[in-house]
């Protein structure tokens, strides 16, 4: 058995860095995430049937990668991370560029649990995507957080706070940024209900 390599948060953020490239521009193998959202959107079906196809399809390789890389044993952790991150990080932006996201305009959204507000809060930024961190720390005004009341759910003044926030001026791409952010607070409520 090969030696054990301890993975310290600046090689995680290498190979984060590094799935999240291959992700979105393809890789030998693997079509970009743009390729790969142009198949599944030419099957017959709905978008949403569609997107869970696709779903169904990533988590089998996802599943079937860690199973593979880990015949070898403990070594290929590092493989078995880097291409389980890829296959599910190309999931996400391809499911972003089917609802109509321009994946290669990095920015982060995300919904998260606000333990002090006792409710989901909406974290959005134009300037963070994969090295939201960096922002947090640096530069915190360039987060915007738009709570939501689990009572009343994700509302339209909920889209255009984040959108205004965001400085995004144009109607179509504050359009783009409401339903996506509206789709993905709804995978969040349906993943608490689970």
């Amino acid at each position: 058995m090969g030696q054990l390599e301890i993975i310290t948060q600046d090689k995680m953020q290498e190979i984060l860095d590094f799935s999240y490239n291959q992700a979105i521009n393809g890789v030998s193998q693997f079509n970009s995430a743009q390729e790969l959202a142009q198949e599944y959107l030419n099957k017959d079906g709905t978008l949403e049937e569609q997107i869970n196809s696709l779903i169904k399809a990533q988590n089998i390789k996802a599943a079937t990668s860690g199973f593979i890389t880990s015949l070898g044993g403990i070594v290929t952790l590092p493989a078995n991370i880097t291409s389980i991150f890829m296959i599910q990080m190309r999931m996400i932006a391809t499911i972003a560029y089917m609802c109509g996201a321009d994946i290669k305009d990095e920015f982060y959204l995300s919904v998260v649990l606000d333990r002090k507000l006792e409710m989901p809060l909406i974290m959005a930024s134009t300037e963070g995507g994969m090295n939201i961190e960096d922002v947090a720390a640096n530069t915190p005004e360039k987060i915007v957080k738009v709570p939501v009341d689990p009572s009343i759910g994700f509302q339209g003044f909920h889209g255009r706070e984040l959108a205004f926030g965001l400085g995004i001026t144009d109607k179509a791409e504050q359009k783009n940024i409401i339903t996506f952010a509206q789709k993905l607070f709804k995978v969040y409520t349906e993943m608490l209900e689970r």
